[in-house]
This record gives structure tokens, sequence and C-alpha cells, in this order.
């Protein structure tokens, strides 16, 4: 059973609830054409009988983001279809999960980033034990963090901006000796909101 804010799910009900929330809602959008398009994945698992997601440690030889901790993905490439091709082409990439492996459960908000980017979020799951092979030119390390960590803000230190009129917060978590904060941060905590605590509680 899924042990997250006193949520009873097996995995494959919390799995497809997952998806029923995601297909009932219209995700954010933002219409900023000077932005790059870019796509990640937010890949959910089941370890230790509780609902787990990948964050990848990005490596000091990519081109923007240098050594923090995010999510697969990246910017849209001539060959990708659609924006959702990219998101797998880019995690498999990245990861070596092959994307016949993931399962695409739906689309979460888009984000936009300072540095250029407008991120259209993915979110799908795969088995465990996951088949990784990395990318050692663009990731470095990973961690597997249980959902259950994105819920807990009591005595989380936070970041807050002002971006464009808009005050925004963006949590601190510290997973194993890493910390997870800006924008995989904001994605991961939004997802837990707005799917994973509305949909169940």
């Amino acid at each position: 059973m899924i042990p997250i804010s006193g949520i009873d799910y097996s995995f494959n009900e919390f799995i497809n609830a997952v998806k029923i929330s995601l297909q009932d809602r219209t995700h954010r959008k933002i219409g900023l054409s000077e932005h790059k398009e870019a796509a990640v994945l937010i890949l959910l698992f089941e370890k230790n009988n509780s609902p787990h997601v990948l964050v990848t440690k990005r490596s000091e030889k990519v081109a923007v983001h240098k050594g923090q901790m995010s999510l697969p993905g990246g910017s849209v490439d001539h060959v990708d279809k659609d924006i959702m091709e990219t998101a797998l082409r880019e995690t498999e990439e990245e990861t070596g999960v092959h994307r016949t492996k993931i399962e695409i459960l739906g689309r979460f908000d888009d984000y936009i980033t300072i540095t250029g980017f407008h991120i259209a979020v993915f979110v799908g799951y795969t088995g465990y034990p996951v088949d990784y092979t990395f990318n050692a030119d663009e990731i470095v390390d990973h961690v597997e963090v249980p959902l259950e960590t994105f819920t807990r803000h009591e005595g989380v230190d936070f970041d807050k901006y002002n971006y464009r009129g808009t005050d925004i917060i963006s949590y601190r978590y510290i997973f194993k000796g890493n910390t997870i904060w800006g924008l995989t941060s904001m994605m991961l905590t939004d997802f837990v909101q707005k799917i994973i605590l509305k949909k169940m509680n």
C-alpha cells in the first residue's frame, strides 16, 4: 500500500488515480513565444511499497543548470514528432530508460525559466528496479526520492522570488545530501499538491 499522507492505495490504484486526475484537468499553459521549447518527465515507480520519483544531478558539461538536481528532459529537437516525444527522447538519452518501458499518464503544467525555456511537464511511470544507463556527459548522479518528501514543508528552507510581478516560493528539500531546489522543487511540490493530495485526500 502507498504510505503517503495517510493515503491507503495499491500502487496500481495510485497510478490510475494520477492518470485520471491529469486527464480531468486542463494543464496550465504559458504563451511566451520568445522562450525555447523544452520538456521534462516526472518518472514514477514503486520502491519500498511507496511511490518514488527519479531526480538526476546534471554534470558540469551541460550548457545550462550545471550541477543542479533536475528531472530528466531537455530541448525540443527537429526529430521529435511532438513535445511529449521530447520528454521521452531526452529521458532515454540521459538515463538509458527506453521509452517503451515508460507509460505516460498525462501532461502536468507548463513552466518558464529565467534562462529562457518554456517547459512542458509530463508524468509517467515505469517498473522497478529501473534499468538505468546514464549518459556521463549529462548526468553524474541520481536519487530515487519518495513522493512523501514533497508533502513536508514545516522546517524546510525556501527561496522567495518575484518574477514578472508574481511572488514565487521554492522549497529546498534535502535528500541523501542532495539539495532539490529551484524549478525542479516547484514542479514536484506543485505536482504533489495539485494531483496527489487533491485527488486522494
